[in-house]
């Protein structure tokens, strides 16, 4: 051995009880709130109401590229939402 002490990979972060009740439903909120706004940019960009992937008229690629959009402009808010909740809450 080299006498180095090998840090754990994915060392237990010590973060607030309430970060896992508070996180979640800002998670739902925020991910409620920029789906609505991006349809409604979509609407008035295009003058159309945004792709549905259950609508078997709309193509796969539209369906795809607008799922993909969402999904991860979704993942990324949620990812904020916790990483700012996790800096503002006291530590263990």
């Amino acid at each position: 051995m080299s006498g180095h002490e090998v840090e754990p990979e994915h060392e237990e972060h010590g973060s607030s009880p309430m970060v896992h009740i508070i996180g979640p439903l800002a998670a739902i909120a925020a991910t409620w709130a920029i789906r609505r706004a991006m349809s409604a940019g979509y609407r008035s960009l295009s003058g159309s109401k945004p792709p549905e992937a259950q609508d078997p008229s709309v193509s796969w690629t539209r369906a795809l590229l607008w799922t993909a959009v969402t999904a991860s402009t979704a993942a990324c808010v949620e990812v904020a939402i916790y990483r700012y909740l996790n800096s503002r809450s006291p530590k263990k």
